[in-house]
């Protein structure tokens, strides 16, 4: 038995050692990953600054271009702007004149209406002044027929 704890003995001293092998290993380990991890951020902050300035270069030629083409584009409707203003100008002017044209056209045509309606007019007054000394000998003859009526039926005649 004695024999059997002796050689377990040496087999967890083997064990030990291993052990302390596989932890020296780890750490050595350790370390390496430690600088690989350090040199692989490195190298990313590296690529990322590279790509930024890849990017600002890029950005800055695609906001001069766009810029170009704003400019180019605010020529493009400052020039229909003033087309089109010289245009409705132009048709305001077309509409005036069309305005005026049609203003004399009703003057016109309200004066000659005017004419008629006040010719109609004195021909009216004209037969009505007929009517009234019509009227008027019709009274006067029934008048004197009621009277002579009257002066008959009362023995005055």
């Amino acid at each position: 038995m004695e024999a059997r704890i002796a050689r377990l003995e040496s087999d967890v001293g083997h064990i030990r050692s291993d052990l302390a092998d596989v932890k020296d290993d780890v750490r050595s380990l350790r370390d390496r990953v430690d600088v690989l991890s350090a040199k692989l951020f490195e190298r990313i902050d590296q690529w990322a600054a590279a790509l930024n300035a890849k990017f600002d270069t890029k950005i800055d030629g695609l906001d001069a271009k766009m810029d170009a083409k704003i400019g180019g584009l605010d020529t493009k409707i400052g020039g229909l702007d003033t087309k089109i203003d010289t245009k409705t100008e132009k048709l305001d002017t077309k509409i005036d004149s069309s305005f005026k044209k049609l203003d004399t056209k009703i003057d016109s045509s309200f004066e000659k209406l005017d004419a008629k309606i006040n010719t109609s007019f004195e021909k009216l007054d004209a037969k009505i002044d007929s009517v009234k000394i019509w009227a008027f000998a019709l009274y006067i003859a029934l008048m004197a027929g009621t009277y002579a009526t009257m002066a008959r039926g009362f023995g005055w005649i």
